[in-house]
């Protein structure tokens, strides 16, 4: 004698309902993962260009100043050593110069 098996809806709540919340929770993680992602590319496109741009305006701006020292080093006198002192900040202990030199054959 043969029994067919019946599930109630009861037996099949549980389960139905376990594969639901899976699904939704995997759901939930991919668009969660994509949307940091793509914020996550936004601000780093963002910030590099103002990194870029600090930067850029950071090199000018010391360019600019050694320019200028090394024209009032050429000129020479105490006027080097004045005009150095506001470039000296906590970071900056002191400023030098390498001057360069023409190097010919050994004196024999």
């Amino acid at each position: 004698m043969r029994t067919k098996a019946r599930f109630s809806a009861t037996e099949l709540a549980a389960p139905l309902t376990l594969l639901l919340l899976s699904l939704l929770s995997v759901a939930g993680f991919v668009f969660a993962r994509r949307a940091v992602h793509s914020d996550e590319r936004r601000l780093l496109k963002k910030s590099g260009g103002e990194v870029a741009a600090v930067l850029s305006s950071s090199a000018n701006s010391i360019a600019s100043s050694l320019h200028l020292l090394g024209n009032i080093y050429d000129a020479g006198g105490p006027s080097f050593a004045n005009a150095a002192k506001p470039l000296l900040t906590a970071s900056v202990a002191s400023i030098g110069v390498a001057a360069l030199a023409k190097l010919g054959p050994p004196a024999s």
